[in-house]
C-alpha cells in the first residue's frame, strides 16, 4: 500500500500514511506469525498515531491470520473506541493475546481499514510480540 504514503501530513516527519476514499487500506505489517520465536508470542501490542478531521469514519484496526493449515481469524478493533479528538495527533494503543490457534499463521497482516470517504492519517506505526 505504498499509495498511501504522503507528505501531506505527518505526526514525525517526513510521511504518514493516508486512508480514505480510494485508499481504504494503510499501509500493512504483513509477517509469517511463524518464523516468530514462541517467546514472543504470548501477545501483540498496536501503537500508532492517528489523524482525522473528524470522527464521523468506521475506522478499525484489523489483524489477520491466515495459513494453509489454518482458518482466516480476523480481529477487529475500531478507531472511535478510543480517538474522538479531531484535528490533532492522537495515541492508538491496542494489546492482543495471542491464541494458540493462531501461532503457526502462515501470514499475520495488521494495517488500518477505512472503507469511508473521510480521511485518516496513520502515522509511527509500531507493532511489538512479547
Amino acid at each position: 500500500q505504498q499509495k498511501t504514503i504522503t507528505d501531506e501530513r505527518a505526526f514525525s516527519a517526513p510521511n504518514s500514511s493516508k486512508t480514505g476514499g480510494a485508499n481504504v487500506f494503510s499501509t500493512t505489517f504483513a509477517y509469517p506469525l511463524k518464523a516468530i520465536p514462541d517467546s514472543l508470542k504470548n501477545s501483540i501490542t498496536v501503537d500508532m498515531k492517528i489523524f482525522q478531521y473528524n470522527a464521523n469514519h468506521e475506522s478499525i484496526l484489523q489483524i489477520i491470520a491466515s495459513g494453509e493449515h489454518l482458518e482466516r481469524v480476523t480481529k477487529n478493533v475500531k478507531l472511535g473506541d478510543q480517538i474522538s479528538k479531531s484535528n490533532s495527533w492522537e495515541d492508538f494503543h491496542y494489546t492482543m493475546p495471542i491464541p494458540d490457534s493462531i501461532k503457526q499463521a502462515d501470514l499475520l497482516k495488521i494495517f488500518l481499514y477505512n472503507p469511508s470517504d473521510e480521511i485518516v492519517f496513520v502515522d509511527d506505526f509500531s507493532i511489538i510480540f512479547q
